[in-house]
């Protein structure tokens, strides 16, 4: 929700790192600063132990939200999507017990189709190179690997 609360892209950047600040106390063991998200989200990383790369990796994509320019490729596109909610739901995943790679697939699943659903309202932003038919391509591929993957 950065992207929708700042209207300078500074101001964003400037919001990611606090998180990234943030991460930094979580994991090097220093007292959490107090926010309804970052205290809970302590808690469950000591406890389950969730690695520090994919909260970080989240971070990173993310990021990517507050830069205009459109994507360059499918293979950009898929990028972004790994690293948002690719890594949210390998996370969920690997937390549950389950398969990282499963999770990285659903999420990219997950991720490609919110393009796809976003496409009219991105087509001349982020997604003016793509064209909606290989989105909608690109997630019945990853769909097919997810499926194959749980089997």
């Amino acid at each position: 929700k950065v992207p929708d609360l700042v209207s300078e892209p500074m101001m964003g950047a400037s919001r990611y790192q606090w998180w990234r600040e943030c991460s930094d106390e979580v994991y090097l063991g220093q007292p959490v600063r107090a926010h309804e998200v970052s205290q809970p989200l302590a808690e469950l990383i000591a406890q389950s132990g969730l690695s520090r790369f994919l909260l970080d990796r989240i971070i990173d994509g993310r990021e990517r939200d507050l830069d205009p320019t459109p994507f360059a490729d499918l293979a950009a596109a898929t990028a972004y999507v790994d690293a948002t909610s690719g890594a949210l739901a390998r996370a969920a995943v690997t937390l549950c017990g389950g398969a990282a790679q499963s999770g990285l697939l659903a999420g990219r699943v997950w991720g490609l189709c919110g393009l796809a659903r976003s496409y009219r309202y991105y087509c001349d932003k982020i997604l003016k190179e793509l064209e909606f038919t290989d989105l909608l391509d690109a997630t019945m591929v990853a769909y097919t690997e997810a499926e194959l993957t749980s089997v």
